[in-house]
């Protein structure tokens, strides 16, 4: 039978949420009361300040210009666990659930990241990333893109990405970088051989490039140099779970259902685009 949590239990679930995915804990994170409504970015809010004297109040211009529009979709999760896995574990209700939060948490940190609606396919990974468009897309559709040679490291790639940022970005102290494994792993090895540039460090087993910390993203595909505050992601309160015995499995078919959406400013973002193709000349005739 489905089951609404109740305010509190939803709170805690997105607590146990944010807590199992570090890209959740890094973007603003919203609670939302109902699937279509807005959500200040207060960290966007600049110019604010106004010289005016005692006893007149000092109205706010534009306000709309760091308020982010949320139009949240469903997505849903079907676990199935194994009387194995209750019986072992000796697991109670409030671990099914931390356990389907951790879960949920992954799905969604990858919807966030990487959610294409016009992805092809009919794996679950695939189906998922149908449901919206993610980070990626989301810069990427900005034009915020800068392109690279064929030969291109992972190094040269950073070096075009913050040469194409705006001039005030490096100043931003919340401004990171986000790699894929692959292309951290041989920013690693370039440190390592001493082959790298002086701008690029390691520090507390952790990678630097111009005092900006280089995070490791496992399933990114493209470089992308960001505020992670300026990914606003949200997630409705009325969050739905249905339990019912699934004996083919031996175990319980979970299946939860809530309402998400997620909104990315593109102000100090910039990505990795594509390659540049050089032409090549056509030998000349006779």
């Amino acid at each position: 039978m489905a089951k609404l949590l109740s305010q509190k239990s939803a709170d805690r679930f997105i607590e146990i949420m944010v807590e199992n995915a570090p890209l959740l804990k890094k973007i603003s994170f919203a609670t939302l009361s109902t699937p279509v409504c807005e959500y200040p970015l207060l960290q966007l809010s600049r110019y604010k300040t106004r010289g005016i004297g005692r006893n007149v109040v000092a109205t706010l211009q534009n306000p709309s210009d760091v308020t982010i529009s949320f139009n949240c979709k469903e997505v849903v999760l079907p676990l199935v666990i194994p009387d194995s896995y209750a019986e072992d574990m000796n697991t109670s209700q409030t671990k099914i659930a931390n356990y389907v939060a951790r879960v949920f948490a992954l799905d969604l940190q990858y919807l966030f990241l990487a959610g294409d609606t016009t992805a092809t396919g009919i794996t679950d990974k695939i189906e998922l990333s149908k449901t919206l468009d993610g980070v990626v897309k989301a810069v990427t559709a900005s034009g915020n893109t800068v392109a690279y040679p064929a030969n291109a490291t992972p190094l040269d790639k950073l070096k075009l990405l913050i040469k194409a940022l705006p001039d005030n970005a490096l100043a931003d102290p919340k401004l990171e970088i986000w790699i894929g494994s692959q292309a951290y792993t041989d920013l690693w090895d370039q440190i390592a051989n001493n082959s790298a540039d002086k701008a690029l460090l390691m520090k507390d087993n952790k990678i630097y490039y111009r005092a900006k910390e280089v995070v490791e993203i496992p399933e990114l595909s493209k470089i992308v140099v960001l505020n992670p505050e300026h990914i606003a992601g949200g997630i409705v309160r009325d969050i739905t779970i249905e339990q019912q015995r699934y004996p083919e499995a031996r175990g319980n078919k979970v299946v939860l259902s809530a309402r998400v959406d997620l909104q990315a400013v593109t102000d100090h973002m910039v990505i990795e685009g594509e390659e540049i193709v050089e032409e090549v000349e056509e030998p000349a005739e006779g």
